[in-house]
């Protein structure tokens, strides 16, 4: 999302993504901003593809109280964070069953991202550029002149 004064857009990666998966972003908060590169849309889109069935299954067992208020989770942010994918998110629920299945689906694509340039969507590996850690592919390494961490003389 790109800020405008008060107002907050999303990046058309996310934007894509909340129209293709309705349910998991029902809740998006705009208060927080968020950004998605391109090689990780896919990662993302697999991990919401899992987040929806738990989420239909919630909305069955936990239907919406008197005051119509929505269940399920809030995605607060998504972004790059040291070369890896942050996905926070706030629980919605008394179903706990839910909160402890998302949590370990979202450490797990968290995880995988940092073998996926988040450029291109390759394998890759963390690597330093300048002063940013980033997870690249052997090609966007070369060609943006990063550093593999396994290289670096020092460690994050």
């Amino acid at each position: 999302m790109e800020r405008d004064g008060e107002r907050v857009k999303m990046s058309n990666n996310i934007k894509k993504l909340s129209e293709k998966h309705p349910l998991v972003f029902a809740n998006m908060s705009e208060a927080m901003w968020s950004d998605l590169p391109d090689g990780w849309v896919d990662l993302v889109d697999e991990l919401c593809s899992k987040l929806t069935p738990l989420l239909v299954e919630s909305y069955a067992n936990y239907p919406p109280n008197e005051e119509n208020f929505m269940i399920g989770i809030t995605i607060d942010q998504i972004k790059e964070k040291f070369g890896g994918l942050r996905f926070y998110c706030s629980f919605l629920t008394e179903d706990t069953d839910l909160w402890g299945k998302a949590t370990d689906i979202i450490n797990e694509y968290e995880k995988r991202s940092y073998s996926v340039c988040q450029i291109t969507g390759k394998p890759g590996t963390q690597c330093s550029a300048g002063s940013q850690v980033i997870t690249l592919c052997e090609e966007e390494r070369v060609r943006m002149k990063a550093i593999s961490m396994k290289e670096a003389p020092f460690r994050f």
